[in-house]
């Protein structure tokens, strides 16, 4: 998989043999190429009006923004990989966005919208996308870890771990199933999917796995190993894995600590985590790290609301983000397959939520 994703340099038309390589690219944790490459292959096709292409490029754009922590991102690519794969009549593809969609709304804590789109998609997804299918089905195992229901998320976890998925993409989702295990009181159960991840970790040798792994391992320790790790594990998730990894890493750590008392410690970490969920919109992580803080007797700040771009629609985030790199109504009409009038309404309903009066204020607020 290594030298297939490096053996596609960016600027090549072989469209299938990119978005071949860009799959592989998640499959050894290289987040960070393959969402810039992917950029990349979706500017190639937006440019020559190969749309057929389209859902293909923006599902693995949205998969490698979801592991990023890219939450916005990724809905903006589920939007428009749905509103196209419809368009084309390509049932398949958008059943595999939607099935993305069910894990961005998990990690949301939309919790009654998440459940009905699973129920609607994921039957008909299993026959027909099996890797994004289970993608779905670990959103909903994160949704009920995020609730602190142990047990459920622990069983659906396992399914998934064990599943016909779980050599490919999914294997990122054992990290959760040991964090369900060791909160919910079976730590045992985590022993052989950890095994199998700890493998994976050594072999693709990438910061954000590595930090992964210390992660897990943290929370199985016994007193005397833990501290170590989880500084470890934080020390790599402070500069690989995006911002929603660094999050879940303070949360557990900040858990750890204020179990020992180190209540300092504890709260910088947990006051850390509870931002960063926020910022994100991840609400039901958000209130689980606040009543972490609010158990050793300190006043909990109120929630202070997501970041701005998580207000905008997914459309009115793609445009805003082109607007904001400097291209014009019309340049942004042509890529999005759009008319410059709707460009121009998208930008004026952003501009309010995102506080600002002009196209020339939005370079400060988009990354």
């Amino acid at each position: 998989m290594r030298a297939l994703h490096t053996a596609t340099p960016g600027g090549g038309h072989d469209l299938m043999r990119r978005i071949t390589a860009g799959f592989g690219g998640l499959m050894i944790a290289d987040d960070d190429s393959v969402a810039a490459e992917t950029e990349d292959m979706l500017a190639v096709v937006r440019a020559t009006g190969a749309l057929g292409w389209a859902p293909y490029t923006l599902n693995v754009l949205a998969v490698a923004r979801l592991l990023r922590g890219e939450f916005a991102d990724a809905r903006a690519c589920v939007a428009e990989g749905v509103s196209v794969s419809d368009e084309l009549g390509n049932t398949t593809e958008s059943l595999a966005h939607r099935s993305v969609e069910v894990w961005l709304r998990a990690v949301s804590g939309d919790e009654a919208r998440c459940r009905a789109l699973a129920d609607e998609v994921l039957p008909r997804a299993r026959a027909r996308h099996r890797v994004n299918a289970e993608i779905a089905a670990w959103g909903l195992g994160m949704l009920d870890l995020s609730a602190r229901r142990f047990g459920d998320a622990l069983d659906r976890l396992e399914r998934v771990c064990r599943g016909p998925a779980s050599r490919d993409v999914l294997v990122r989702a054992v990290p959760d199933l040991v964090e369900a295990a060791v909160r919910g009181g079976l730590p045992d159960r985590a022993h052989g999917a950890l095994a199998t991840f700890r493998h994976w970790a050594e072999h693709v040798d990438r910061p954000v796995a590595t930090g992964l792994a210390l992660r897990c391992r943290a929370l199985l320790a016994d007193e005397g190993g833990a501290d170590a790790l989880y500084a470890e594990a934080l020390r790599l998730h402070e500069r690989h894995g995006g911002p929603y990894e660094r999050a879940r890493t303070q949360l557990v750590y900040g858990e750890w600590l204020r179990r020992r008392r180190r209540r300092a410690e504890a709260r910088g970490h947990l006051a850390a985590a509870v931002s960063s969920f926020e910022r994100l919109g991840a609400r039901l992580w958000a209130e689980r790290a606040r009543g972490e803080l609010a158990a050793f007797g300190e006043r909990s700040d109120e929630p202070q609301g997501s970041g701005p771009l998580t207000l905008l629609t997914p459309q009115e985030l793609q445009v805003v983000r082109l607007a904001a790199s400097g291209h014009t109504n019309k340049e942004i009409a042509a890529q999005l397959f759009l008319s410059p009038r709707t460009v121009g309404h998208h930008l004026y309903k952003a501009y309010p939520k995102l506080g600002v009066t002009g196209r020339a204020e939005l370079a400060r607020l988009v990354p």
